[in-house]
């Protein structure tokens, strides 16, 4: 399951010691296969496969209660008093600028006053 599928049925149609596979085409390029060993399939014990265990077990905790508190705080309104706000403005932004209920009906009011400049045609290459 962890290689791709002609590369896998290349591989497991190798019976004996020394066969080698046609050319097999995948996604990653081409490949020719040559049977050195075959071992049995076993079982690994639990001792051996312990650790490596506990910490996918320990990692797929985190990522689920990770997602579990994230999507709790996207599905809860967001509420900002407006002191809070006018705060953090006074705070943070720089000086002479100006918030963006102040800047949006400005841009909409504006005219132009002048025309787009003209493009000069007879650049010499």
């Amino acid at each position: 399951s962890k290689m791709v599928h002609p590369f896998a049925a290349a591989a497991n149609a190798l019976k004996k010691p020394g066969d080698i596979s046609p050319i097999v085409k995948t996604e990653y390029g081409f490949h020719v296969l040559k049977l050195i060993e075959r071992k049995p399939d076993t079982q690994k014990s639990f001792a051996d496969v312990h650790d490596e265990l506990i910490s996918k077990l320990r990692a797929n905790f985190i990522d689920t209660q990770m997602n579990q508190y994230s999507g709790g705080l996207r599905g809860n309104p967001l509420q900002a008093s407006p002191d809070l706000v006018a705060s953090l403005r006074t705070r943070y932004m720089p000086a002479g600028s100006k918030p963006p209920e102040q800047i949006q009906p400005e841009a909409s009011d504006a005219t132009p006053t002048q025309k787009p400049a003209e493009i000069s045609s007879d650049v010499k290459h």
